[in-house]
């Protein structure tokens, strides 16, 4: 076990005594480290007496429960919860030496939080729908604990074939028209860059557009003399990508004053 070398030194606020008795003794921790989101009751180090001191010593947590001491000796120290690197990279521990006569004197340590990967947790998009007939960019976003962690992505899943990424953005790659699909299915996965990895479901929603219509018919082009004003020539109809849409009609030409249309008949 490593020594540390944090010994009785005082703090601003509390004057250490026992070296006015044995000026040569020191305590310190033989381990001072401990990766993060280890299981309660992992060990950190052992504390040890350098040099002699004239009456025996006992030792006691004073911090929170973040730390636990134990052993034969009550001199070993082990987490009391699971600790965690984003939170804090450094824990004190301040241990209270407890003399003969009951006088209790701090001692303190700094214990370090080594960082481990750990896997992200979600992955989202900003976006859940798209505009047909239209180019598009989704933002990918991830949760992960590691703060500066980096991913890739892959994409899977029935329409995968619709869509590409590049870098953190899911694109198009295809003209989506709502009245032949109105949603896609794709699968992400973001693996982090120590292979840990998150996968997500998504259904993309195709949002139905106004679209213009693409042909106007009439289904008689004769009509006879001298009929009445009023009288039936032909009926409209129109070809439009959006099924039951609705229309109005005007009549515009030099001729345009020989005919009205009513509802979608064409009449002199």
């Amino acid at each position: 076990r490593e020594d540390v070398g944090a010994s009785c030194a005082p703090s601003q606020d509390v004057r250490f005594e026992l070296n006015r008795y044995a000026p040569e003794f020191e305590i310190v921790l033989n381990g001072k480290r401990i990766s993060e989101n280890q299981s309660i009751g992992t060990f950190i180090g052992q504390l040890s007496e350098i040099g002699e001191y004239p009456s025996t010593l006992t030792y006691s947590i004073a911090t929170s429960n973040e730390f636990i001491l134990a052993g034969a000796n009550n001199d070993e120290i082990y987490s009391g919860a699971s600790l965690n690197f984003e939170s804090a990279s450094s824990r004190e521990v301040r241990v209270n030496v407890i003399k003969s006569n009951g006088d209790i004197e701090p001692v303190f340590f700094t214990i370090s939080i080594l960082d481990e990967n750990e896997a992200p947790s979600a992955l989202n998009l900003d976006l859940s729908s798209l505009d047909e007939n239209t180019s598009s960019r989704l933002n990918i976003s991830v949760e992960d604990p590691d703060r500066e962690d980096t991913f890739t992505f892959s994409l899977s899943g029935d329409d995968a074939d619709a869509f590409v990424i590049s870098d953190s953005y899911l694109l198009t790659s295809t003209t989506f028209d709502f009245e032949s699909k109105s949603n896609y299915s794709i699968t992400i996965t973001a693996v982090d860059k120590g292979g840990l990895s998150v996968e997500e479901d998504f259904v993309i929603e195709i949002n139905d557009q106004n679209e213009s219509p693409t042909a106007l018919m009439l289904d008689n082009l004769n009509v006879d003399e001298n009929l009445e004003a009023g009288s039936n020539i032909g009926n409209l109809s129109v070809v439009d990508p959006d099924v039951g849409d609705t229309f109005s009609y005007r009549v515009s030409g030099i001729h345009a004053d020989n005919f009205q249309i009513l509802g979608s008949e064409l009449q002199t």
